[in-house]
């Protein structure tokens, strides 16, 4: 079981933050959801979490958006997302502002988990 990390999960579609939560959660981490963009900023905001992954299209707010504003509150916040054009993005080189990683939908247990696993071992203390 890994460390007690708490993360953030953003995606408006529902099955995919279930699959998401659930696969962390049996992983030992703690995770806080929520498919509005917005209220992912208050979260984040008013909470303390190790890492953010959100989706790139959403309503009200992209994923590119959320990250960078996740990063005004706090730049040290590791930021995955996880998006239907993932695959395209990190074949073609593409780094998006604000963002660590970028996974491809429909993403597996074991491609999230070695990322998460990752981002939160490159997070200074």
């Amino acid at each position: 079981m890994p460390p007690y990390k708490q993360i953030l999960a953003v995606d408006d579609e529902e099955q995919i933050l279930k699959f998401i939560v659930t696969v962390l959660e049996r992983a030992g981490y703690s995770v806080s959801s929520t498919s509005d963009p917005q209220m992912g900023l208050v979260l984040v905001q008013e909470g303390i979490f190790d890492l953010v992954i959100t989706d790139r299209q959403m309503p009200g707010m992209r994923g590119e958006e959320l990250a960078m504003r996740v990063r005004e509150f706090d730049p040290t916040l590791p930021v995955l997302m996880i998006t239907g054009t993932g695959h395209q993005m990190n074949a073609a080189g593409i780094c998006l502002l604000g963002v660590d990683a970028v996974l491809g939908k429909p993403v597996t247990r074991t491609e999230l988990l070695d990322t998460v696993q990752q981002l939160l071992r490159s997070t200074p203390a």
